[in-house]
């Protein structure tokens, strides 16, 4: 009996090592690797390069750290899913008094654990602690329903789980980095916008001091003036609206880092657009975005926990057969062996027994089965449903980068047609052969190219980050590394 006992708490001690897969202290560090912040070495607003407010998201936005709490959770439900196979201990204690009788002791250990094949084994000791105890080890072995890899099933759909964790933890990081990175090159796109409606305001206002000049002296007829007033009204508005919409996306911005409203940044606007910029070939991107789409991946893992709930509906229509073997064993020593003799295997006992269970005419566990055949293959038919929507895609993405760089092109030669257009209106205006009308309608053109030349360069580069997003390489672009 002892060596029995011997050998069940050393697979304890190796199952309970395996069943905690993970160090609890890691689930309270940081999940990610992020360079040391910046010191400030000056007072004023803090200037933020797209890096900076990207790794600063990742420290301050409160999302982020709504999403590592999640995580711990999530680690703790992996490791409760090992526990299963980990023996489970229970120490019970007894203190009695009674009139005219000594106290009486009790001390009841015991122990249960469950292993992957299905075997279950308990063993239990009873010590009244004056002289007598009792052993117990019962094992129950099922050899059709609930015997082999169904037993696994709980645990493997934990292990699956946890990936989907992960890729879900992943996904909402890149998720961050994104909107941070848009709502950065939108104030970019803004202040860049502001920048021609102010070379426009001042070019209006330099022409309406000129104009009036002109009126004073008899050249110009006053018509004139007061269509140059209406076009420099006009630029003062737009010039104000783009202020307003500065202030808007700059909230937004704020927003997206996890700053508060009243903080004061300020960032770069200078526009780098690679104009040589190599689109990625559309097969290879859709070779890569089956392997590393998180969408995608997470569909596979989910599907393979949608057949083992196929594996354990057909379980339950097997037969119960259970092999049973139990062991008891005693000893009397001290003041009870004064009756019975000292006898340390005093009590001991080995049973083995078939226990025999038939389902008839069990619809509900056909049902389960049906149930079960039927979400597998709808979980197939979404899978691939998700396979096809992922490749248009990915198709739309690379032909909208295609598109978004042909259109620097036209309209980087646009903005230059337009800029020597209006500069021979302006000089044709000088001499009297265009009006102030035609002049400002020559300048409302060039402005819309220039706002259009940068609306496509902002595009290009968003689009870039989408495809990035898509091939799950946001991370790996902005050197962000996550511990799961």
């Amino acid at each position: 009996m002892r060596q029995y006992v011997i050998l069940f708490f050393i697979v304890s001690v190796i199952t309970t090592a395996i069943a905690r897969p993970f160090d609890r202290a890691e689930v309270r560090r940081s999940l990610m690797d992020l360079p040391a912040p910046a010191e400030e070495t000056h007072s004023g607003p803090m200037m933020l390069t797209l890096r900076d407010a990207v790794l600063l998201a990742l420290r301050t936005n409160p999302n982020i750290e709504s999403y590592e709490l999640q995580r711990v959770l999530d680690k703790f439900a992996l490791d409760l899913a090992h526990d299963a196979f980990a023996p489970h201990f229970t120490l019970a204690a007894n203190y009695n008094l009674a009139t005219g009788i000594p106290p009486t002791y009790s001390l009841n250990p015991s122990v249960q654990m469950q292993t992957p094949i299905g075997t279950t084994i308990n063993f239990a000791y009873a010590n009244s602690l004056s002289g007598g105890g009792q052993q117990t080890l019962t094992l129950t072995q099922p050899l059709l329903q609930g015997a082999g890899e169904v037993n696994a099933v709980p645990l493997k759909n934990a292990m699956d789980s946890e990936l989907v964790n992960r890729l879900n933890f992943k996904n909402n990081v890149i998720s961050v980095v994104v909107a941070v990175v848009q709502a950065y090159r939108t104030l970019m796109g803004d202040y860049n916008t502001l920048k021609v409606q102010a070379n426009t305001l001042r070019e209006d206002k330099e022409l309406l001091q000129q104009y009036e000049l002109q009126v004073k002296a008899g050249q110009l007829a006053r018509s004139e003036l007061t269509q140059q007033k209406a076009s420099f009204t006009q630029t003062q508005l737009s010039y104000k609206q783009q202020e307003q919409q500065i202030n808007q996306d700059y909230q937004a911005f704020l927003t997206s880092i996890g700053l508060r409203a009243d903080a004061k940044v300020t960032i770069r606007d200078s526009l780098e657009v690679d104009e040589h910029y190599q689109v990625p070939d559309l097969q290879q991107s859709i070779q890569e975005a089956l392997a590393n789409n998180i969408s995608y991946q997470s569909a596979l893992i989910n599907l393979r926990a949608t057949e083992r709930g196929l594996i354990t509906a057909r379980d339950q229509q097997k037969w119960s057969l259970n092999l049973t073997y139990s062991s008891t064993g005693g000893s009397t020593t001290g003041s009870e062996a004064d009756s019975i003799g000292d006898d340390p295997t005093a009590g001991e006992g080995n049973t083995a027994g078939l226990a025999l269970s038939i389902p008839l005419n069990n619809l509900s566990n056909e049902q389960a089965v049906k149930q079960a055949e039927i979400a597998l293959e709808n979980a197939k038919i979404v899978l691939a449903q998700q396979q096809r929507q992922l490749v248009s895609t990915v198709t739309q993405q690379v032909i909208a980068m295609q598109n978004q760089v042909e259109q620097i092109k036209i309209a980087k030669q646009n903005v230059m047609l337009q800029q020597e257009a209006y500069d021979a209106t302006k000089l044709k205006q000088q001499y009297g052969r265009a009006t102030a009308f035609e002049l400002s309608q020559q300048q409302d053109n060039l402005v819309q190219a220039q706002i259009s030349l940068i609306t496509a360069q902002i595009g290009l580069l968003n689009d870039i980050t989408t495809y990035n997003q898509i091939m799950a390489k946001t991370l790996d672009v902005w050197d962000i590394k996550l511990r799961y």
